[in-house]
């Protein structure tokens, strides 16, 4: 051992028995404030570079993001009007051709036999059903009011 060695123990042991602990929350504290320093100086200043470099990129994805989704809504607009068009343009020159009023009858009686052919009633069925229920509730009410009356 060299001299310093032999004072620092001699000066330990004489000061106190919590010399050590003082020593050493003493070099913690000194190695806390040059981290922190450290952090401040190297490290704080990086991270909001970066922290500002990366939020600029995401505003700029999200601006192009956004335009994108405004054009794609554009187009779709434009896609659906053209086909509502060429619908509407069809509809008009199918009702022009010649055989389109045949061919609508011819549709609309095989229509209205598949539905005689599986036993089905149609509207006139229906609404002469309905004046015979009226006709029959009129007699019941009739009835009803002569019993009790």
């Amino acid at each position: 051992m060299n001299t310093t060695d032999v004072s620092v123990e001699i000066i330990a042991s004489a000061e106190s028995p919590y010399f050590v602990i003082r020593t050493v929350r003493k070099a913690a504290e000194t190695c806390t404030a040059t981290v922190k320093d450290c952090h401040e100086k190297y490290l704080q200043k990086r991270l909001d570079s970066g922290k500002d470099f990366i939020e600029a990129r995401v505003k700029k994805i999200t601006g192009l993001a956004d335009k994108t989704v405004e054009t794609i809504q554009g187009v779709k607009k434009d896609a659906v009007d053209a086909a509502e068009k060429a619908i509407e343009s069809g509809k008009d020159f199918f009702k022009k051709l010649p055989c389109y009023q045949k061919l609508e009858d011819k549709v609309k009686s095989g229509l209205g036999n598949i539905s005689h052919l599986i036993n089905l009633p149609n509207k006139q069925d229906i609404d002469r059903l309905n004046a015979a229920v009226e006709v029959l509730n009129s007699k019941v009410d009739a009835l009803n009011k002569k019993h009790v009356g």
